[in-house]
């Protein structure tokens, strides 16, 4: 395993990182290095360096347990300093039924007949790479808890060949998830078990919530404003503004900030980071389309976005907030 050094600023374009450091960034282009988003926006340079120094080796913790809302960017944020430093990244989607043969590899049919196939655990051990677990709140306790001693000693027998596999120094476990690992008392996220306090005392904690405004707008700029003369390439700034204001009142409504002071019920549905984006692209992808008529493109991509899967009385309280916000009755 070869390492190139490269400026930390120009590779994560954020001004606010130490602009001598360099970080070394893995040269050896493994297949299962995450595709490069080049609209990715680091938004908090404090955290972004905690990470990079948890990759490093040089925090305490070889495990790292991101929460936050739905849809901020948790596995995304993973995926882009992965890219960008050249790590292989060996990902899990959890669910209520994962088992540890998910996780860790099974023996499967292969054209030589029954084999050992790594999951993908053992994957990123093998490989020094990061084994990225979604949503790993939903994983039942008991199942994390067999985790443990990979979590501690970096090491795993595979039970059908005997093998013992010593994890590369360079190994990390990543899991992102909605809560902190003690059950959701919100109600929003159905499935979410409640985790073994000795099991949460393995892993190093980071928050991601949504971005700060000024920089939400400035990826949606990279995002919806490739070309100066606009076009139907485009949306202008004008259009982005509101759809980011609409965005966030959903976050206040949907975390029932509203219904404390007695404007509404808390909405059902949300326009996170990734609704928000994929909103904006359909937009711009929609413009010029023959069967639309005269329909504005926008509107019609928030429907196809979110609108048509919302309760009726969601989708009327998030219309009359998109009209209000542009001026339209």
């Amino acid at each position: 395993m070869s390492f190139q050094n490269a400026s930390i600023v120009a590779l994560f374009n954020q001004p606010s990182l130490p602009a001598h450091m360099q970080v070394p960034v893995r040269a050896d282009n493994h297949p299962d290095v995450p595709e490069l988003d080049p609209n990715h926006e680091f938004d908090d340079a404090t955290r972004l360096m905690d990470f990079i120094y948890f990759l490093a080796g040089r925090s305490a913790q070889k495990n790292l347990w991101i929460n936050g809302p739905t849809g901020s960017g948790k596995s995304s944020f993973t995926r882009q300093v992965a890219c960008r430093l050249g790590i292989p990244t060996f990902e899990l989607g959890c669910h209520g039924g994962t088992e540890p043969s998910d996780i860790f590899g099974r023996v499967e049919p292969t054209l030589n007949g029954l084999a050992w196939v790594d999951g993908p655990m053992v994957a990123a051990m093998r490989s020094g790479g990061i084994c990225l677990l979604d949503e790993y709140d939903l994983v039942h306790p008991t199942v994390a808890m067999g985790l443990n001693k990979v979590l501690d000693t970096r090491r795993f027998t595979i039970p059908a060949t005997g093998e013992l596999v010593k994890a590369h120094p360079h190994f990390r476990v990543v899991a992102t998830s909605n809560s902190r690992g003690g059950g959701d008392a919100s109600g929003h996220h159905r499935g979410v078990q409640t985790q073994n306090a000795a099991q949460r005392q393995r892993w190093a904690t980071m928050h991601i919530g949504y971005m700060a405004e000024d920089r939400e707008l400035s990826m949606l700029k990279r995002i919806a404003l490739p070309k100066a003369g606009g076009g139907f390439d485009s949306l202008p700034e004008l259009i982005l503004k509101p759809m980011l204001a609409l965005a966030q009142e959903t976050r206040r409504l949907f975390q029932g900030e509203a219904a404390t002071t007695g404007e509404m019920q808390p909405l059902g549905v949300i326009i996170s980071t990734r609704v928000l984006t994929n909103w904006v692209k359909d937009a711009i992808s929609f413009k010029g389309r023959p069967d639309l008529g005269n329909s504005d493109p926008v509107q019609h991509a928030l429907v196809f976005n979110l609108l048509q899967g919302a309760d009726p009385e969601d989708r009327e309280v998030i219309e009359g907030l998109w009209k209000r916000l542009v001026g339209t009755k």
